[in-house]
């Protein structure tokens, strides 16, 4: 029990005996590990009774914290449940141990997972892109252009355009990641003049392991382009815009 701005919070410890770990999540596409949900933290408001019945005192007086999604002991693994408020969106994940009733220092950091339409998670990278522009160029060439929106997590050691159908398979195009970079370029020539390519930006960490696709401007991740050999076409008429 500790005061916070003169009212009463009150901790649940649900961990006494042996050692065991618990997991917290934050909620639903939370910007941040920072918010992360630890415990069971009641906030007491002014006027009210602490009543000796259990740890619901009703959901106004909830401190936007909320229980772990597991709790077990040694050598037991973990089996979470996410709601489906969580489907389709991603969560970040922290795994904390304890023992004999005291949490211990966290074993690794939060992870970011991804949750698909279904419940199903897998591990994901922080931030987001979009393809916003794709040029063709002589030769029977094309260029994509997209910028990566950084946020606090891991993020990308490189993006790599590979092409996922068409009538030839040019090499795979990779692009170092730069963390003070907003904007990446990748360019594939050589493509078959008129035929249809699906191409697709994919940002992954160092081995390959964690992947997020990139989308264009209307969300989708195939990107079909049809090469034009002879490129476009020159400019008529060149003007300069104040700004």
């Amino acid at each position: 029990m500790r005061l916070l701005g003169g009212k009463t919070v009150l901790t649940n410890s649900r961990f006494a005996g042996g050692y065991g770990v618990a997991v917290y999540a934050s909620p639903p596409d939370a910007s941040s590990p920072d918010r992360i949900r630890y415990r069971d933290t009641r906030l007491l408001t002014e006027g009210r009774r602490l009543m000796c019945t259990g740890w619901d005192f009703g959901a106004d007086n909830v401190l936007r914290a909320a229980p772990a999604l597991a709790v077990v002991k040694a050598p037991t693994q973990p089996v979470i449940t996410l709601g489906e408020d969580y489907f389709g969106k991603d969560v970040w994940v922290q795994v904390r141990p304890h023992r004999d009733g005291i949490e211990l220092p966290v074993l690794q950091g939060a992870t970011l997972l991804a949750v698909d339409d279904e419940g199903a998670v897998t591990p994901t990278l922080a931030g987001r892109g979009v393809v916003w522009q794709i040029l063709r160029l002589a030769g029977g060439g094309v260029r994509f252009a997209w910028d990566w929106f950084h946020e606090p997590g891991p993020q990308p050691a490189k993006f790599v355009l590979t092409c996922v159908d068409g009538p030839t398979s040019p090499a795979d195009v990779e692009v170092t990641f730069r963390s003070n970079q907003r904007t990446f370029y990748a360019a594939v020539s050589g493509l078959e003049d008129g035929e249809t390519y699906t191409f697709n930006v994919v940002a992954e960490n160092v081995d390959g392991s964690i992947t997020k696709l990139v989308p264009d401007l209307s969300g989708e991740t195939d990107l079909m382009v049809v090469p034009d050999a002879t490129g476009p076409g020159a400019p008529d008429v060149v003007a300069v815009i104040e700004r």
